[in-house]
């Protein structure tokens, strides 16, 4: 087996584990953006497209992997001692790739309660304007059907 296999199968698990540091940055931005009042809309959308695409470049990052990987298992398990070193480094960087895939797990659970918060916050100003300008509306509607005479807003003193 050629030794370019394994230097390709420790570099796409470097590759993940900066796509995954990524991911976590935008989640804990969105964390942020969504203790927010008002809510950063705009942001959240596009820190929504931007985590869309490192997920996109991960998956395939993810695919690349798994067939390099099922293309160099015997040559790699059979030969434990000589891809010793490459082995270990490799471990490693499956650790910190599952710890960060861990974490942004956890956050993601968290910036969903914090989310569903920020929408009853919405929900609640929406219900309030709506509340403000049905009020409003009664009022002009009754005030436009009285026919009340101007002259009983003057002084009659004069």
């Amino acid at each position: 087996m050629n030794q370019s296999y394994v230097t390709i199968l420790e570099e796409s698990l470097q590759k993940k584990k900066k796509l995954l540091q990524g991911i976590l940055t935008i989640t804990m931005q969105q964390g942020e953006y969504a203790k927010q009042d008002p809510f950063p809309d705009g942001l959240f959308e596009k820190s929504m497209t931007d985590k869309d695409n490192l997920l996109a470049q991960l998956e395939e990052a993810d695919q690349g992997f798994e067939q390099i990987f099922e293309r160099t298992k015997e040559e790699i398990t059979g030969h434990k001692e000589k891809y010793k070193e490459v082995i270990k480094r490799m471990q490693i960087l499956i650790k910190e790739v599952t710890d960060l895939s861990v974490e942004i797990q956890t956050k993601e659970a968290r910036n969903k309660t914090a989310l569903e918060q920020a929408f009853v916050r919405a929900r609640k100003q929406i219900r309030s304007f709506k509340q403000s300008s049905q009020t409003a509306s009664k009022y002009y509607k009754t005030m436009s059907k009285t026919n009340v005479d101007e002259a009983i807003f003057f002084n009659k003193k004069k």
